[in-house]
């Protein structure tokens, strides 16, 4: 009964752009998440130009709000494309900055409501963002015209998850019933993750990003498919791998996507993602042992854990049993959580 419920995963690699039409058929897409190139940051100027290269003169030419617009241009082809992938139902989960920046004039680039007018242009339904503090280190990043006022400027320290859905919300068939059990969070996770603020000075890797991950946590279950149209690192990808769901990622810089194809056969990313794991299952049962028994109510049944819900009782976490190859496409195997020292589940039976 507690076995897989997605044995094995398929995550497929096409060398494709974000700002084509998808090769990907109407409808199958159970979410989008992908973390975009934020427009008008000097790091991304160069991605941007090389798709259109008026913007290389208007932003040599102190042309800013001209050049904010034909990047958002391009974007605004890639929020067509995913729209019409998706399923009725569908979560688009896109992170992004707005950017300060002195192109001509001194100015904040609103990515985040240049984003929003444009999934409204389409119809998508918008969701409550999520806010991502990031604090910079910077001893001097609040000083801007020093100490004196009348000039000054508040620095951004944060991006967003801006969410956005397809239609109505998502109807729950009787046969997903038992993925979406499976799929649960934790007490403490959903408390946590929900919030419209989060602090992401931790949990932060070269592999795993809680930008791509939490939402997918929080948006899809068990054997669902999940896009990524600018794959860049492949953080999509390897999320879908952690956590049970198939994943498609188009990228069209061929160096990117031979790198994304490799590093998910990696020993250590299996080994990486499988810590994650027992990292997620040492937290429930520090949280227990924390509290008083009495505030744990009922028992996880493939895990032998006190949980608070009975919406926990089926919760389900798969570690990765194998990965391998096939071409472009990486597969993936998993089973049930093991009994480690460093989870004991027996002594919570």
């Amino acid at each position: 009964m507690y076995g897989p419920v997605i044995d094995p995963t398929k995550h497929k690699f096409i060398d494709h752009s974000f700002c084509d039409v998808f090769p990907i058929g109407d409808g199958i897409v159970d979410m989008v998440a992908t973390s975009i190139p934020s427009p008008m940051l000097i790091s991304t100027d160069e991605t941007y130009a090389a798709l259109d290269p008026r913007i290389h003169d208007m932003l040599t030419e102190g042309r800013g709000l001209e050049a904010f617009e034909s990047e958002h241009r391009l974007l605004d082809r890639c929020w067509v494309e995913c729209a019409r992938v998706l399923k009725p139902g569908g979560i688009l989960s896109v992170a992004v900055a707005d950017v300060v920046r002195t192109v001509g004039d001194f100015q904040l680039y609103p990515n985040t409501s240049r984003i929003t007018t444009a999934m409204l242009d389409i119809g998508m339904v918008p969701l409550p963002s999520i806010i991502c503090r990031r604090p910079s280190a910077n001893t001097t990043k609040h000083l801007g015209s020093g100490m004196l006022p009348a000039g000054a400027y508040v620095t951004v320290e944060h991006e967003r998850i801006l969410l956005f859905r397809k239609g109505e919300k998502r109807v729950i068939s009787k046969a997903d019933r038992t993925r979406r059990a499976k799929s649960a969070l934790f007490w403490d996770e959903r408390n946590q993750w929900y919030s419209d603020v989060w602090d992401e000075n931790h949990e932060q890797t070269t592999t795993i990003d809680p930008q791509l991950l939490r939402p997918i946590l929080m948006h899809t279950m068990y054997g669902d498919v999940v896009l990524d149209p600018w794959g860049r690192r492949g953080s999509t990808s390897i999320a879908g791998i952690l956590t049970g769901r198939h994943s498609i990622t188009l990228e069209a810089d061929a160096t990117l996507l031979k790198k994304m194809l490799t590093v998910p056969t990696k020993h250590k990313t299996k080994t990486l993602l499988n810590q994650w794991h027992t990292t997620r299952m040492r937290k429930q049962l520090e949280s227990v042992h924390s509290r008083d028994m009495l505030f744990y109510k009922y028992r996880n049944r493939p895990h032998g854990v006190p949980v608070k819900t009975t919406q926990e009782q089926d919760l389900t976490i798969y570690q990765i049993k194998s990965i391998r190859r096939d071409d472009d496409t990486v597969i993936t195997r998993y089973q049930n959580l093991k009994n480690t020292d460093e989870h004991p589940l027996s002594l919570m039976t």
